[in-house]
């Protein structure tokens, strides 16, 4: 299993710290915060690019939006397997939902690209908003996924690409994870979220500072175990910026900018700052 051989990796090397009890209460202006967390980060991270057979969607939606958009998302994977001359990919494909985990065992052709056009849909038969994890089955198998949530409206369609995440990849609690161009009020909504893999339910403490570099508001919530958790951004903000921090167990984070008339988002990935 990938897992085990994550596991075995980490006993020799040191690795990201996993998520604190409890969230720090940061200063009012990013430039302090930043340096609060710089400051209690270990001085290296080891094994940046393990796990390409654990890849996770961490946000997929087969659900109505505003204005009467119907969100869908289509998920392309091509796989590379281990063994020469294997004619598949084992693996097992999980939707992480507000209400927990579902999960379907799954053979991926080895050489040809499948694409999902309407991923929840065509995988689980669910209707709403979830993650996507791939994880393969066997040692030494790789993958390589993309997606995007699209929406088709009087306009024409209009389309978000959304980052895939590695099992490293999860918002922690020393090492700074930013996010910035968050914009919301006006002709634009934003929202933020989290999805987590583990079998336990987590915190999410987003603090957002505006372009002046002060802080706006920190939003609190609870991210389900094997579980999707999104949150409107209820105040004005014109290109912010998040600091996170998650405690309890790892969370795949990220926050979307919405334009109001057309549905047209931009996805807002993370950057992981390590001294």
């Amino acid at each position: 299993m990938r897992r085990l051989a994550t596991l075995l990796a980490l006993a020799l090397a040191p690795v990201r710290v996993l998520p604190a009890a409890e969230p720090l209460d940061l200063p009012d202006t990013l430039p302090e915060a930043i340096s609060l967390l710089k400051a209690r980060a270990p001085a290296v991270e080891a094994l940046q690019d393990i796990g390409s057979g654990w890849v996770i969607v961490p946000t997929a939606a087969n659900a109505g939006g505003q204005y009467g958009a119907h969100f869908k998302t289509r998920v392309t994977v091509f796989g590379m397997p281990a063994a020469s001359g294997a004619s598949g990919i084992p693996m097992t494909i999980h939707a992480f939902t507000p209400s927990g985990r579902r999960s379907v065992s799954y053979t991926l052709p080895a050489g040809p690209v499948k694409t999902w056009e309407n991923a929840l849909e065509e995988i689980f038969g669910y209707t709403g908003a979830a993650a996507i994890l791939f994880d393969t089955d066997i040692v030494g198998d790789d993958l390589f996924v993309t997606a995007e949530v699209y929406a088709d409206g009087p306009g024409g369609r209009f389309s978000t690409a959304v980052e895939t995440l590695t099992i490293l990849d999860f918002v922690g609690s020393t090492y700074p994870d930013l996010t910035v161009g968050v914009t919301s009020g006006g002709s634009f909504r934003a929202n933020i979220g989290c999805s987590s893999s583990s079998y336990s339910r987590s915190t999410t403490t987003a603090t957002l500072y505006g372009t002046n570099g002060y802080r706006v508001k920190t939003f609190t919530f609870e991210v389900p175990a094997s579980g999707w958790a999104q949150v409107p951004v209820d105040v004005p903000v014109s290109r912010g910026a998040i600091l996170w921090q998650n405690t309890g167990s790892s969370a795949f984070c990220w926050a979307v900018n919405v334009d109001n008339t057309s549905n047209d988002g931009t996805f807002l990935g993370r950057t992981t700052y390590v001294p």
